[in-house]
């Protein structure tokens, strides 16, 4: 739900895109987005704290978050690129539409674990 939820607000920045200059608007999706990264980032938290083996705990948790940090850290750099390429709006609908197959993999870890545990 969390993942969906940033998906969602993703868009909301395409939206953005079409309406123009809107004060109102862009505090809107500020907010929902902030409000979903947290969701997003206290969930994932969640998961990681939950597959962890209790004996290598801080271990596993240290590289667990390193990976976290290493999409927005590398993939970051031919953003500007890209937004420039396809305009704001499809910038965004793209970013959009990128989150669906974490998200997809997402429900089919959660799948697997159910299965075997």
């Amino acid at each position: 739900l969390f993942g969906v939820l940033q998906g969602i607000s993703t868009f909301g920045f395409a939206v953005l895109a079409q309406l123009g200059n809107n004060v109102s608007a862009l505090t809107a999706v500020i907010a929902f987005e902030n409000f979903t990264a947290g969701m997003g980032t206290s969930g994932f938290v969640a998961f990681m704290a939950g597959i962890t083996n209790k004996r290598f705990t801080a271990t596993q948790y240290a590289l667990l978050t390193s990976f976290m940090a290493v999409p927005r850290t590398i993939l970051v750099a031919p953003t500007g690129w890209m937004a420039e390429q396809m305009g704001w709006f499809g910038f965004f609908v793209f970013c959009t539409l990128i989150a669906v197959p974490g998200t997809l993999m997402i429900l089919w870890m959660r799948r697997y674990q159910t299965v075997h545990d």
